[in-house]
């Protein structure tokens, strides 16, 4: 039993205020990822922007160490990529066009990075401005 606790949890069948720490769903005394930064940021693709042009933004975290970061484009998935169905903008197409996420984390920056890849031969330029924001975590913790 452990008197000195925050948040538990406790499994069921088990009293929350006697149960040992291996008889919790969650207690706060284990190793979890506890959040540092989180905020949203904005990149546009300018209408006009041919294939395989990349794109980029900076977030500064100074940790001093790789923290573990987890990025979320607008649609509140996780993904390494996002397709743009422009028969989704333009109702009476049916090109494809893609714009790859990728980013890297070092001891004082995050940086997202959006490239452009024409999917079906002849998406891009598209004729308009694409903007997308991502909404960003920086954890304490550091990637290992």
């Amino acid at each position: 039993m452990s008197l000195n606790y925050g948040l538990r949890i406790s499994q069921p069948g088990y009293d929350v205020k006697t149960c040992t720490d291996e008889q919790c769903v969650l207690t706060s005394k284990s190793n979890t990822l506890k959040h540092y930064l989180t905020g949203t940021t904005t990149i546009v693709i300018p209408s006009g922007t041919g294939t395989a042009t990349s794109f980029n933004v900076t977030v500064n975290h100074a940790l001093e160490f790789v923290p573990v970061v987890r990025i979320f484009p607008n649609d509140g998935t996780y993904a390494t990529s996002i397709s743009l169905v422009q028969s989704q903008i333009y109702p009476n197409t049916r090109m494809i066009d893609r714009i790859i996420l990728s980013y890297t984390i070092d001891s004082s920056n995050l940086k997202i990075y959006l490239r452009t890849s024409d999917a079906g031969g002849s998406g891009f330029p598209f004729g308009f401005d694409i903007t997308i924001t991502f909404k960003y975590y920086i954890f304490t913790q550091e990637m290992t």
